[in-house]
């Protein structure tokens, strides 16, 4: 593994620190399989706003299951993405 810089200097989520199966690593099973802790629909959330789906019936009609998980385990598009002009005065990428 290499040391990539990442947006806003830091990854979502979290890392297992054992890869050991067993009661004291419940998200660690056998064979390799990791149970996930964040929904595959948190990433999709944010993406979603960033593109400019709103809140409410046409977020329903992208991510139809988002609404069964806590909002705290969706990442909203400020945690995302660096969205110029809204979270800052900056006007350009340049």
């Amino acid at each position: 593994m290499g040391d990539f810089p990442t947006p806003l200097g830091r990854v979502l989520g979290k890392y297992l620190s054992e890869f050991e199966p067993g009661p004291e690593n419940p998200l660690m099973l056998t064979r390799g399989r990791v149970v996930p802790q964040f929904p595959w629909d948190a990433m999709w959330y944010g993406t979603a706003g960033w593109f400019g789906v709103p809140e409410g019936p046409d977020m329903e009609k992208v991510l139809p299951m988002h609404t069964n998980f806590p909002s705290h385990l969706l990442y909203d598009k400020e945690e995302l993405f660096h969205v110029l002009g809204e979270n800052n005065d900056e006007t350009s990428t340049a």
